[in-house]
């Protein structure tokens, strides 16, 4: 009945998006993006969420990695509605960003809208990662294109 639920979900949200969707083998589904943004789709174990995850690619250890990271961990203190959560993954050296999403009252228009804002936040943090650049917090919002060296008071 769970599988059922989540076919279900994924066939609506191929009609909102124009895609055909279904779970796969591992019941999970994935979506690529035109920009380069992939999407896992999947059910939690307990049958009441999905969760989301989009892998933003892997950032070397170093003082860029950190400061990544400082910036994510102020994006995740942002107010909801947050379009995801950055995490990273050991396993992949890489940021990511999920959510998870309560099934109850969820259509396919509804995901597909949080897919679009999940998406376009990660390809915001994609694209500014592989130029070298940090997500830099000021005040309500993030502007992107600060420059990795150009951190701190003194730009060190």
């Amino acid at each position: 009945m769970v599988a059922d639920k989540f076919g279900l979900l994924l066939e609506d949200l191929g009609k909102a998006l124009r895609i055909k969707l279904s779970p796969d083998k591992n019941s999970a589904c994935v979506i690529r993006f035109k920009n380069g943004i992939q999407v896992q789709i999947e059910m939690e174990s307990q049958g009441d969420h999905i969760i989301l995850c989009a892998d933003l690619g892997t950032i070397t250890p170093g003082r860029f990695r950190e400061n990544i990271f400082r910036e994510a961990l102020k994006a995740n203190g942002l107010p909801i509605p947050s379009q995801g959560i950055f995490a990273y993954s050991k396993k992949n050296e890489s940021l990511v960003l999920f959510d998870r999403l309560p099934l109850e009252d969820l259509s396919g228009i509804k995901l597909a809208d949080f897919i679009t804002k999940l998406v376009q936040k990660g390809d915001l943090w994609k694209s500014s990662i592989a130029r070298g650049e940090v997500p830099s917090f000021m005040g309500t919002e993030f502007t992107f294109g600060k420059k990795a060296s150009a951190s701190g008071m003194f730009g060190m």
